[in-house]
């Protein structure tokens, strides 16, 4: 007959116990840091005063949140003699991540770049500079989000500061490029290398080239030596933002007749392209858009951007209007 003792492991714990705070991990995250070659985590918040924190990976982000327990939980050690084990902390509340929603984060991005409107406004000079990378380290979001509302918003990197483009400047910017495009028989309905760009835009300097790659990104398909802009979100996007900038320049009067928006719409696209602008089209999307018998309008979509300092004109742009009516004489297609 055998016995079996019943002592336990001598148990203590230490007078000077450690403060200690556990994070609990969900599954998705515990894999990400058990399966990524690197794995990368980001602790971040809007400013010193907020009181809400968030973990980050490069593509999601985690609320975190206080949760408290009734539990008496010690973090131990084996003893000095190795007889048994001793608390030298005590946790008397974990943290909790939780998926979080990007909203408010794509808000708080939004509210740190400069509105963009005209040319000149690239020549801001803030006292308090806004880099791309100050923007997503300051912004309570992953990486990888930062990058996608960036690109949503067409956002673009100028001179150390960032900038968010209002309608108007899309607008304006897209209808200069098209007449460039044509002047030097560059089709933007078709593939274009990356090649014909560069020497299109050479010398271009009325925008900024980032603001151009910006808008060139959000709206084509990158391939390694060539660019092609998607049809339907090519003509989308000109067409919402022809009506937002309607409503930026005329918010008494924001309506406009179906068929003069029409008209305008088809003139600020190539010619393959033209027999696509339908309203239909313009119902998905994030503005509301109201059509009357014959009137179109865009309700009310806030443009928020840091406020803007005083900017003087920028003078001595360059004038291409010459050789592009001289390219219309000549029959080149757009």
């Amino acid at each position: 007959m055998s016995t079996q003792s019943s002592a336990g492991v001598p148990f203590s714990i230490a007078a000077d116990l450690q403060p200690c705070r556990l994070l609990e991990l969900p599954p998705d995250l515990l894999d990400y840091l058990s399966t990524s070659d690197a794995p990368s985590l980001s602790f971040k918040a809007k400013d010193a005063t907020d009181p809400e924190a968030f973990l980050t990976t490069q593509d999601k982000t985690y609320l975190i949140r206080q949760v408290h327990t009734s539990n008496t939980v010690y973090i131990t050690t084996p003893s000095l003699d190795a007889s048994g084990t001793t608390a030298i902390s005590q946790c008397g509340s974990a943290l909790e991540c939780l998926p979080a929603p990007t909203r408010h984060a794509a808000s708080t991005l939004r509210s740190l770049l400069i509105s963009f409107a005209e040319p000149q406004d690239a020549d801001i000079r803030s006292s308090d500079p806004r880099s791309k990378h100050h923007v997503f380290a300051q912004t309570p979001m992953s990486h990888g989000e930062c990058q996608d509302v960036w690109k949503h918003l067409v956002a673009f990197e100028h001179a150390g500061q960032s900038f968010r483009p209002t309608a108007a400047a899309l607008v304006k910017v897209w209808k200069w490029l098209l007449e460039i495009a044509y002047a030097h028989a560059v089709n933007l309905a078709a593939p274009i290398q990356k090649e014909s760009i560069d020497r299109m835009l050479d010398g271009e300097d009325e925008w900024p080239r980032s603001l151009v790659d910006a808008i060139l990104l959000k709206l084509s398909e990158h391939g390694q030596e060539s660019l092609n802009l998607q049809q339907q979100a090519t003509v989308k996007f000109v067409g919402h933002n022809l009506l937002e900038s309607r409503h930026q320049s005329h918010a008494e009067q924001s309506t406009m007749e179906k068929s003069a928006f029409l008209d305008a719409w088809k003139d600020a696209l190539p010619e393959a392209w033209r027999a696509q602008t339908t309203l239909d089209i313009l119902k998905a999307g994030g503005k509301r858009i109201e059509f009357a018998p014959e009137m179109v309008a865009v309700a009310e979509e806030t443009t928020t951007g840091a406020t803007k300092p005083a900017a003087k004109a920028t003078a001595g742009k360059r004038k291409w209007h010459e050789k592009f009516a001289a390219a219309r004489k000549q029959g080149k297609p757009s």
